[in-house]
């Protein structure tokens, strides 16, 4: 009966600290995002701080991909610098952080060392005005 009781007091602590650790992990996030949803994930090694990336998977899914490729010309379309990719490289230390926003929709929006799930064309097109203030 002892052991018995001693599990269920182990199960709830675990439960406790697993909750406390997804609940740190989403105060962080939340404070590291702005005013248009953007992240801070620092700019990456060859980041141009004017251009967009737009990354979505080549084989993500079909409405993925679509959505990656339009919004990519729609920003071509303003003028706005903009690759559209399917890879990137994060820094070890930010990659909790890209992990929480990249679980997102597709695709994944990069624009001056901050990034954004499945952004709109408002969006970035606020977030650039923005960091051009």
């Amino acid at each position: 009966m002892n052991t018995l009781k001693a599990l269920i007091v182990l199960g709830i602590v675990c439960a406790g600290l697993q909750y406390w650790n997804q609940h740190d992990a989403a105060v962080d996030l939340a404070a590291a995002t702005d005013d248009n949803g953007f992240v801070d994930l620092s700019p990456m090694d060859g980041d141009d701080s004017d251009t967009v990336y737009v990354v979505a998977g080549l084989t993500c899914p079909q409405e993925d991909a679509q959505r990656a490729d339009r919004l990519a010309e729609q920003l071509r379309g303003r003028g706005i610098p903009v690759v559209r990719t399917d890879t990137i490289t994060v820094t070890s230390a930010l990659v909790d952080r890209y992990h929480a926003v990249s679980n997102g929709t597709s695709p994944l929006v990069l624009v001056g060392g901050r990034v954004k799930s499945n952004a709109t064309l408002d969006q970035v097109v606020a977030e650039l005005k923005m960091l051009q203030e």
